[in-house]
């Protein structure tokens, strides 16, 4: 029997096939074991040279890019089983951006690759507000839950600073402050903390503020072209969330009295009125007379650097406009940020400004679902001081200007009253804190992944 069960195996082909199966479970045979499932995807706008941490089911990976406009095909090196879920979480920011997993950021793993995961990065060349919670520990939405205050323990930062700001300090003689002490030389024996970078900007700023009729160094901290801020410049460093005390990060600027910091601009371009920053009341801007200025005692901050944030030049204004219907996308490739404009702003109450957002995004202009209201300093990027009625380029406006020389919202609430909010008068270019209950108008704003419509 044993010898006919033998050859009804081999007269049925039976015997190969078992031999193959017994060499498979023991790894020969040629075929190898079936590999398992892998989780990937595509990184956009990723900033050269830079590293993004990506996480994965408690498993943390780092990726680097070599070019912005060439999407990064990334995998992680974790396996999976066939009918596994996975979660996918953006770690730490590459320095200077702000990524989000836009696709597929959870899902089951099937018997084959998953390779449908999409990360988008923005670069993040303005500053945030410091507008994060009110005094109850509560969160000042919509402003707190967006920007970098929101994503501030991720944030890969050259320096540090308080939520999202990123400075770094610097020695009369140039080189960076280290332990809290400078280097003495002959050439500086009395080498001291005297000036403080801002990373995000990369403005160089004098540590103390000065009598505004004072002249500028012309050497300090090693470095020369030291003159008066823009108003956009200077309210890059308003800690507009500090309840109390000066408007500014106090561990990298010297505890100033809370005063009106004067800039180099004037209201309407005519030297009648100067352009300042109140940081007595979280940043508020305005214009004063000189002698207005002079009996309240008004200060200067000296800066050196390339004037990132300056008025831009109508004539060479990046602005990108596109048609939606009525309304138009209005791309700003300065500062990485796209604009929804509606033909005819709305006016609303803050509160139905904030709650218009949902229905925004459920119709997705340009195809977006991601449009918000601007914080005070995205909205102020737009201003230009040297015009107005309205202070805005005519690419912004089109033949709009009357509505466009009004009052508009923005999602930054006003800390130390809860019934205020920031608004910008485009009249002229004023900040000024409003009352919800006031009816302005309302535009909105995303982030815009770099090379993208």
């Amino acid at each position: 029997m044993k010898i006919l069960h033998n050859r009804h195996v081999l007269r049925h082909g039976y015997l190969p096939a078992l031999l193959s199966a017994l060499l498979s479970a023991c790894g020969g045979g040629g075929g190898g074991a079936q590999v398992p499932p892998t989780v990937g995807g595509q990184v956009q706008g990723f900033r050269p040279n830079t590293t993004l941490s990506l996480g994965i089911n408690g498993f943390v990976e780092n990726f680097s890019s070599q070019s912005y406009s060439v999407p990064l095909n990334f995998k992680f090196s974790q396996s999976f089983n066939s009918g596994d879920s996975y979660s996918v979480t953006v770690e730490r920011h590459p320095q200077g951006q702000i990524c989000a997993v836009t696709s597929r950021a959870t899902g089951y793993i099937q018997s084959s690759d998953v390779t449908g995961v999409q990360v988008e990065c923005h670069d993040t060349l303005l500053n945030d507000t410091g507008i994060s919670r009110a005094a109850d520990g509560s969160l000042l939405l919509p402003d707190a839950g967006d920007g970098r205050d929101a994503q501030a323990s991720r944030l890969t930062k050259v320096g540090a600073g308080v939520l999202g700001f990123d400075f770094t300090k610097i020695c009369s003689s140039g080189d960076v402050v280290f332990s809290d002490s400078c280097p003495i030389t002959p050439a500086f024996p009395q080498n001291v903390w005297s000036c403080t970078r801002d990373n995000v900007t990369g403005l160089v700023w004098s540590r103390d503020s000065h009598a505004s009729d004072a002249s500028a160094p012309a050497l300090l901290c090693g470095k020369t072209g030291w003159r008066r801020p823009t108003t956009h410049e200077l309210l890059s460093i308003v800690h507009a969330g500090k309840p109390s005390g000066t408007a500014i990060d106090t561990d990298y600027f010297s505890a100033q009295p809370s005063v009106f910091l004067a800039t180099d601009s004037y209201v309407d371009g005519t030297a009648g009125k100067v352009w300042g920053v109140d940081f007595g009341n979280l940043g508020a801007a305005s214009g004063i007379t000189p002698a207005a200025a002079a009996a309240a005692s008004a200060r200067m901050r000296w800066i050196t650097g390339t004037a990132m944030l300056n008025d831009p030049s109508p004539a060479v204004q990046s602005y990108q406009r596109t048609p939606i219907g009525t309304d138009f996308v209005l791309v700003d490739t300065r500062r990485e940020l796209m604009w929804l404009i509606p033909q005819n702003p709305a006016l609303k109450t803050w509160d139905d400004a904030v709650a218009s957002v949902a229905g925004i995004n459920s119709v997705q202009p340009g195809g977006y679902g991601d449009w918000r209201l601007p914080d005070r300093n995205e909205l102020d990027s737009l201003v230009l001081r040297s015009a107005k009625n309205p202070a805005l380029d005519a690419g912004f406006y089109g033949d709009n200007a009357t509505t466009f020389s009004q009052s508009f919202w923005t999602g930054s609430p006003y800390v130390v009253d809860s019934r205020l909010a920031w608004g910008i008068d485009f009249s002229y270019g004023d900040i000024s804190p409003y009352t919800k209950s006031t009816s302005a108008r309302v535009i909105y704003v995303r982030a815009r992944v770099f090379n993208t419509p």
